[in-house]
């Protein structure tokens, strides 16, 4: 059933049988007593909704939104900005960032691989790539290269230079320095960019805790695709907070960052521009709003 409601979407009538299958197996069908505020104004969801069965009270004026068996069924959430239940309600929930990737399928771009393994997925609905279009993603995805080590194998090295980075496809890894342990690296994750953005030596060991398969991305794409779109400079700042980069910033900086409000524009200042576009860079890629002062 749910199969027929999504044929009548205007967006995912061109996709393949087999896609459109994966994408309803993704959909999340909700129902909803009548009464129910289902969009408060000022509150944003991460969703496409979709009313399948039901009447809605839609806006401060209370114009109501009934639910038809035939003819094209298109979203009522973007864009409405208040939204209650006036009868019991089935509701369809798209996620934001696999509806944009399918409804952007038709325009030439990359489409969202629906049958993807999970590494992939959650590689791809990370905030960092998020970010990008559909082409770079495509282009990102062209210049994956595969490679495998055993157990105990280091991946990368601290003090060496780094040409590459990397996403865990299969396996799992630990990131060390110094005797310590800094985190775990599971696959979707991506490690090794530092190195790229400020082009010193690897501030960091990763060693393989079991058989590890990951896909490497050389300096020159990561540079073009990842580096140039997630990475940008102004001259000055506007409202939101400064981050002056510090050198005891660096004896943890992921964990410093973390610490930083999460729904505020921050502008990264001090430091040399490597070390400003390296900041910015891991705070837009945990989900920031974050600009370089040049």
């Amino acid at each position: 059933m749910l199969l027929t409601y999504l044929q009548r979407v205007p967006e995912f009538t061109a996709l393949p049988a087999a896609e459109l299958k994966a994408l309803a197996q993704q959909t999340v069908v909700v129902c909803v007593p009548a009464g129910r505020q289902l969009v408060t104004p000022g509150i944003a969801l991460d969703d496409y909704l979709f009313l399948l069965r039901g009447t809605l009270s839609v806006g401060p004026a209370r114009r109501r939104v009934r639910a038809s068996r035939f003819g094209v069924l298109r979203h009522f959430y973007p864009g409405a900005s208040a939204v209650r239940a006036h009868t019991a309600c089935q509701i369809a929930r798209v996620r934001r960032q696999l509806y944009e990737f399918v409804s952007d399928g038709g325009s030439g771009g990359a489409r969202y691989d629906l049958d993807a393994a999970p590494w992939l997925k959650r590689f791809l609905s990370s905030h960092m790539m998020r970010q990008l279009s559909n082409a770079e993603w495509q282009a990102l995805l062209r210049g994956f290269v595969a490679e495998r080590f055993a157990r105990g194998d280091h991946v990368i090295a601290a003090g060496t230079r780094g040409d590459c980075c990397y996403v865990v496809e299969a396996g799992h890894a630990v990131v060390h320095h110094c005797g310590k342990t800094l985190c775990h690296l599971n696959p979707g994750d991506f490690f090794g960019e530092d190195a790229l953005l400020v082009d010193a030596p690897r501030n960091a060991t990763v060693t393989a805790l079991s058989p590890l398969k990951v896909q490497k991305i050389h300096r020159q794409l990561f540079l073009a695709v990842l580096a140039d779109t997630l990475v940008e400079f102004v001259e000055q700042r506007g409202p939101g907070v400064c981050y002056s980069i510090t050198d005891a910033a660096h004896i943890d900086l992921r964990a410093t960052l973390a610490e930083l409000p999460a729904r505020q524009q921050i502008y990264v200042t001090g430091g040399s521009r490597a070390e400003r576009a390296l900041v910015t860079f891991l705070l837009v890629q945990r989900g920031h709003r974050a600009q370089a002062l040049a």
